[in-house]
């Protein structure tokens, strides 16, 4: 990386200072370029739903590196360099919130696309001062005394932008392409009728190029650049990679997780590449049974054929051992006992005998009369009254709980409970609120029955807040 020189006593320019940050940019754009070569990628930008009930999402920080020229426009005296590109960092710190519609027309549906982009941005608009050689006393106000202000940061910014599809009949709706300069990275759908936005209508955009979130080292050593999960069909595996896989080279090794067995010879596309055939070591076509459901498949490019060279043939599941241990992405039976080692993660709803554990984490069944959540909905307190009194009445066993707080007006005031105990009152607790001089006694309670409670306190207490228990 280059580094400025300067001297004792030589007089400083503003390209010095220029300088160092260009050069200090270059250096970090290289050694970024060595890590992810000169490809688009992007880290964070994580897309969830921005409220509850409503028809909004919101993208949150992140970055997305991205191969620009070094200088686009004039870096203040520095000229502008178009001739050498550089990997650069956007940053997006802030979270971005977009409103989304839902279709005027019943049975349609509309895609939106979360797309990113890289944009040089120059801010920081300030009115500096000016040398003023006339009188060195007076700074100029800008430059040659004009007033106007100049940029004082050139921000490499993460540019977010929503762009809606056409909406169209359920299922045909198409996600529309991302504008010149911007890399696709979320797709969220919206149905006729929907009045907010769920979970499961986000996904990443196809070949969206997001760096693994807990970063590079982590991912390699999980495995996690190198294994998918198939989506395709019978004999015709189609697996996506995440980051996308942007080049195929002889002895590349890829793992993918099999949706179905194949029956015959069988096929592999990775991404977006054209479907190659999967061979046997001895570069055959497989026979039956060589990739099992729930097996993960490991193969292995030879540019020489062509093909995916299938390095761990199922020798030793059966069918039971695969029910036993995994569980299919796309749903369906499993028979037998299941056996769990670990974690269990599931991508949709499982079920288990009349009861259904959701993706989302509900639990719906006869025990919950509907579900756990709506269960649980109707368990919350049921408060009334304002910060002077409230209360709070339990459903199921009658539990009571009342507070509030009041302003003494002598030194024994009476407080009454905003409902009735029926059976009465177990305790009383209250605190100091307000004081406006020392205290002369220890406040205590003398009366405590169903309907209120006397309180006694001396003069240098003002106010109190209180809490009863009862039922």
């Amino acid at each position: 990386m280059d580094r400025l020189i300067v001297y004792p006593g030589a007089i400083p320019l503003e390209t010095d200072l220029l300088n160092t940050n260009k050069f200090a940019m270059t250096g970090m754009a290289k050694l970024a370029s060595v890590i992810m070569g000169d490809n688009t990628y992007l880290y964070g930008l994580v897309c969830t739903p921005a409220v509850a009930e409503s028809l909004a999402v919101s993208i949150g920080e992140g970055q997305i590196y991205s191969l620009h020229n070094t200088d686009g426009t004039p870096y203040s005296s520095l000229a502008a360099d178009t001739t050498h590109t550089l990997l650069k960092q956007g940053l997006n710190p802030d979270p971005v919130t977009f409103h989304l519609s839902a279709p005027a027309t019943p049975g349609h549906s509309i895609n939106y696309l979360i797309q990113v982009a890289y944009n040089d941005v120059d801010g920081g608009q300030t009115i500096l001062p000016y040398y003023n050689a006339a009188d060195p006393a007076m700074a100029f106000s800008g430059p040659d005394n004009t007033g106007n202000a100049q940029s004082t940061v050139r921000s490499g910014a993460c540019i977010v932008r929503l762009k809606a599809g056409v909406a169209a009949v359920a299922g045909s709706q198409i996600t529309p392409p991302p504008d010149a300069g911007y890399t696709s990275a979320w797709v969220i759908t919206i149905n006729y009728g929907d009045r907010h936005v769920n979970a499961e209508d986000i996904r990443p955009a196809d070949g969206a190029p997001f760096l693994p979130v807990n970063g590079l080292i982590g991912a390699i050593q999980q495995g996690r650049l190198t294994y998918g999960m198939d989506s395709g069909t019978v004999n015709h595996y189609q697996v996506s990679y995440q980051p996308a896989i942007s080049h195929i080279s002889d002895g590349m090794r890829l793992h993918f997780r099999a949706k179905s067995t194949n029956s015959g010879p069988s096929a592999l596309a990775v991404s977006h590449f054209p479907a190659a055939s999967i061979l046997t070591a001895e570069h055959q076509e497989l026979p039956p049974g060589q990739i099992f459901h729930g097996h993960t498949a490991e193969v292995e490019w030879n540019s020489a054929i062509g093909a995916w060279i299938l390095s761990s043939p199922k020798s030793s599941y059966t069918k039971d051992e695969s029910d036993q241990k995994y569980y299919s992405r796309d749903g369906g039976h499993i028979s037998g006992d299941v056996v769990v080692q670990g974690n269990l993660t599931i991508e949709k709803s499982l079920k288990v005998g009349e009861a259904e554990l959701t993706e989302e984490g509900d639990v719906r069944g006869k025990l919950w009369e509907g579900s756990l959540e709506k269960w649980l909905k109707r368990q919350l307190p049921f408060t009334s009254g304002s910060q002077k009194a409230w209360y709070y009445k339990s459903p199921n066993n009658q539990l009571i709980i009342q507070g509030g707080m009041f302003d003494r007006a002598s030194s024994t005031t009476s407080v009454s409970f905003p409902i009735l105990f029926p059976s009465g009152c177990f305790n009383v607790h209250f605190s100091l609120n307000k004081t406006y001089k020392k205290s002369v006694l220890n406040p205590y309670i003398s009366v405590i029955d169903k309907t209120h409670f006397e309180l006694n306190a001396g003069s240098g207490e003002s106010g109190f807040y209180w809490v009863a228990f009862g039922q």
